[in-house]
């Protein structure tokens, strides 16, 4: 059974910066009473009223964001612009659209900047924080909310500190930390009810019952969540009216009143749906389905366990999709359908693994995130550094005409010398984004490539140590992908050791004068085993007297992949081909196969690592599509290339040409 649900609505939520706020309807009999259509209060107006419908209805919202944006526009105000563009990436957001979001969101940012508009600024540093928290990235959510935190307290503003708190606590949340999570939601609760802010207040009391009930203090929990709930009807807040309900629900459930807790998390499904809030609707249906299980009625938990999926991958939420499978698994186990009870928990294993990855990409997300704010504040700081340069140079000249020549010396060789600056610091930048992507590519196929065969071959150990009784096929099936598996994984290890030290020593290339026939014979050697298992017959026809010019241990490694693959991908009994001709003063080497062969988009990407490409042998044996990247670029340093020809159903041609003799190598 899972613990209570811990929200990540604190993160959703825009809390005003004081504590009363006109009405809708108030709202728009001052806009109405505006005497000039475009004068700054009209837009000010407008954008007060695009954010009272965030709340309420996302589509009211967008269509006085975009007419306050219009307004702004055309009067030239720099303000109204940004802060149209800060709602719309609001609302984007608790959408779902993360893409459109953080658009609106740094548009908005560079504006405000540039008017030097700091509770602005916090405001936008408060989105961005929602933005990088929905996608379950809480190190650089929290970075922006503590960013916003700080101009909030430079200014006196209790109810955007309040906000922060709240948004700063569910992160922690987030990260199983509990009790740093309880003292933010603490000093937001205090902040807001100094501010009379009493929808601020009935968030701080949710998010607090959801860490008591987490610690299964049952009474606290139900004590605080009936506080928010009383507090969100007298401030007529839908969003937390809806999230008192899911925390009441989710409560109910660990307290064992099923009856109770449908109501409520009924109506906290409702409200949710009227808000359109993918994320929240997705945790509604997962507490229903969790409801549905406790209640034996397993066709009704597998239909609200859809809905909730459905409504998780909208966000991208791979924590929610998580929770459901783990459902879906002891589902199954309820049902002894051991065979369903496997396949999902190699989905769990699937999405374990995601959230791994999005954990380890945290740390390099903060630098990034860091980095494109920095250099947009950069842009803007030189282009104002450069503007007060120029008119102090014109007074400078205007005021000095005697001194022209010596000034005209000192400006070209500072001219120079800023040029000379930049060129080192142009090649150091270089330097590190290539180090970055390195890196990336090394964590990503890490990661990826070597995780999901261990996960694999885990899942099949997890069945046996779980006493499941299998059938004599089904254990021989198992122990297919376990060997399976382990192979895929030391393929990937020495694949990747070998592009390891391939990108960390790029100037090791050793070209000598090779004999083609003596080095693809041992090569053939070293697979003969693999090509007795399936029955392929490896054919060489390379003649003794062919010689290439390259070097030894790169060849021979290009030559033992695409001779493996090619036995990868025949069928039993089949044949293998390699042979080679010179032409001029280069060598064709051919290695042809008679297999499953390929499809138009699996070539176009094979070479490329950003895209690479993999699929299972005839026989189920995995790969993980780095040993052709590494061959591409070995070939192509050794001055060679190499091309693929292909046909679904008839088989594969790669050609590799190399130089025959290269005057540097027989120096």
């Amino acid at each position: 059974m899972k613990t209570l649900a811990v929200f990540v609505y604190g993160l959703l939520l825009a809390l005003p910066l004081h504590a009363q706020t006109p009405t809708i309807d108030s709202l728009k009999r001052a806009i109405s009473a505006s005497s000039q259509k475009t004068d700054s209060t009209k837009i000010n107006l407008t954008s007060q009223l695009a954010k009272e419908w965030a709340s309420i209805n996302p589509d009211s919202a967008l269509v006085y964001a975009d007419i306050a944006n219009r307004l702004a526009t055309k009067a030239k105000y720099k303000k109204g612009i940004a802060q149209s563009l800060d709602n719309k990436g609001w609302v984007m957001i608790n959408m779902g659209h993360f893409g459109a979001g953080y658009d609106y969101y740094m548009q908005a940012l560079q504006l405000f900047q540039e008017i030097n508009d700091e509770t602005g600024i916090a405001s936008v540093y408060n989105g961005l924080g929602v933005t990088y928290g929905m996608q379950e990235k809480y190190i650089v959510a929290i970075d922006y909310f503590l960013k916003a935190l700080t101009i909030y307290e430079r200014n006196h503003l209790a109810g955007g500190m309040a906000s922060c708190y709240l948004k700063i606590g569910t992160a922690y949340q987030k990260t199983n930390e509990s009790d740093k999570a309880l003292v933010s939601f603490q000093k937001a609760l205090k902040l807001a009810e100094s501010d009379n802010d009493l929808k601020g207040a009935a968030f701080a009391y949710n998010n607090m019952a959801s860490i008591y009930g987490a610690r299964e203090q049952y009474d606290k929990c139900l004590d605080a969540i009936l506080k928010s709930k009383e507090l969100a009807e007298k401030s007529k807040s839908i969003s937390a009216l809806a999230a008192a309900y899911l925390n009441l629900g989710s409560t109910y459930i660990q307290t064992n009143k099923p009856t109770q807790a449908d109501t409520c998390l009924h109506k906290a499904l409702s409200l949710f749906q009227q808000l359109k809030r993918p994320e929240q609707i997705a945790k509604t249906y997962s507490s229903l389905a969790e409801l549905s299980f406790q209640g034996k009625n397993y066709p009704q938990a597998m239909e609200y366990i859809a809905m909730s999926n459905k409504y998780a991958s909208q966000v991208n939420s791979s924590a929610i999709k998580y929770d459901n499978f783990n459902l879906m698994v002891e589902i199954s186990k309820s049902k002894k359908d051991f065979a369903s009870a496997s396949f999902y928990y190699q989905k769990l294993l699937s999405l374990k693994d995601s959230l791994y990855n999005a954990e380890k990409n945290n740390s390099i997300e903060v630098l990034k995130a860091g980095y494109e704010l920095e250099k947009k504040q950069d842009i803007i700081e030189e282009l104002r550094i450069e503007n007060t340069n120029k008119t102090r140079q014109r007074n400078w000249l205007f005021f000095t005409g005697i001194i022209g020549t010596l000034l005209l010396i000192l400006l070209t060789y500072s001219f120079f010398n800023i040029k000379r600056k930049n060129k080192i610091i142009s090649e150091r930048k270089k330097e590190l984004s290539e180090l970055v992507v390195l890196k990336d590519k090394f964590f990503s196929i890490l990661s990826h490539d070597l995780r999901s065969p261990i996960s694999n071959i885990l899942s099949s150990l997890n069945l046996f140590s779980a006493g499941v009784k299998l059938s004599e096929a089904d254990q021989t099936l198992l122990f297919e992908k376990l060997k399976s598996g382990t192979s895929s994984a030391l393929e990937t290890m020495d694949n990747l050791l070998a592009w390891g030290q391939h990108q960390l020593h790029t100037t090791s290339n050793q070209p000598t004068s090779i004999n083609l026939k003596e080095l693809s014979d041992r090569v053939c050697r070293f697979l003969n085993q693999t090509a007795e298992n399936k029955s392929i017959k490896v054919i060489n026809r390379i003649s003794e007297s062919l010689f290439v010019t390259a070097d030894k241990h790169q060849l021979e490694f290009v030559l033992r992949n695409l001779l493996g693959n090619a036995l990868k991908f025949s069928n039993t009994q089949g044949a293998v081909e390699i042979s080679a001709k010179q032409l001029d003063g280069s060598v064709n080497i051919y290695v042809k196969d008679y297999g499953t062969g390929m499809t138009q988009e699996v070539k176009e990407k094979i070479f490329d690592i950003n895209n690479r490409m993999s699929k299972k042998g005839t026989w189920g044996e995995i790969g993980s599509g780095l040993g052709m990247v590494l061959s591409k670029e070995f070939v192509t340093q050794n001055h060679g290339t190499i091309t693929v020809k292909s046909e679904e159903g008839v088989g594969t041609t790669f050609k590799i040409k190399l130089p025959a003799i290269r005057e540097e190598v027989l120096v």
